[in-house]
């Protein structure tokens, strides 16, 4: 009789520990070199230990440079990786006890350019496709041409084809899970193109989390 009300307390319990998510920490510290090269694993621990500290969490990377860890809470961090290159690491929710991990490289130069790929929490690579099924456009970052605008249709073709180079700046954070999008071309385009475009610009496009990302 002891023994059967032990077990049912147990499978009672499995749920609970099977739903809790895993803490960024523990899954940012199992991450390959492979897929940062520019930290070891004493740099990965580091980090922890002097955000847990309350210390500004900088190391020396495996390039002799300088790399900090700039936010680290329950499922999301930011690392400065160089002064050209940031890390971003986001648990997502994939089911009632099942997490992967959103990985989002930025490099700066001086335009931001993203890349974004997803892993288990076992760092196992997953399909991109199947989480992000389309990056944003061009399109859905400029405002559509209506009559009521001061100059003509050619004009506003005109504008739109100086942002030839499409660059995209990815962003997550701690408060919830959407993605954000931010046009990196702007960065590039010179002072007069950019004061003539800017009106025609949505600042940003968000894709909101449900098992993938898709357009808010």
């Amino acid at each position: 009789m002891k023994k059967n009300i032990i077990a049912l307390i147990f499978l009672t319990l499995c749920p609970t520990l099977q739903a809790q998510q895993p803490a960024m920490r523990d899954v940012f510290k199992q991450m390959p070199d492979s897929l940062c090269p520019l930290l070891t694993a004493v740099n990965k621990a580091d980090f922890v230990d002097f955000m847990d500290s309350h210390m500004k969490a900088e190391v020396t990377n495996t390039l002799k440079g300088k790399s900090e860890m700039k936010e680290l809470t329950g499922s999301y961090t930011l690392i400065q990786l160089t002064e050209q290159h940031t890390l971003q690491l986001k648990l997502l929710p994939v089911g009632t006890s099942k997490w992967i991990v959103c990985v989002i490289h930025t490099a700066f130069g001086p335009a931001p350019d993203s890349r974004i790929n997803f892993y288990d929490t076992q760092w196992n690579a997953l399909p991109t496709h199947k989480y992000l099924p389309a990056l944003p456009t061009m399109e859905q970052f400029v405002r559509p041409y209506t009559p009521n605008d001061t100059m003509s249709p050619a004009q506003h073709t005109d504008l739109v084809r100086k942002a030839d180079v499409f660059m995209l700046e990815m962003k997550m954070g701690e408060a919830d899970n959407n993605l954000h999008f931010n046009l990196g071309t702007t960065k590039y385009l010179d002072a007069e193109s950019l004061a003539k475009l800017r009106p025609l610009l949505i600042s940003q496009v968000t894709y909101v989390w449900r098992k993938k990302f898709a357009r808010q």
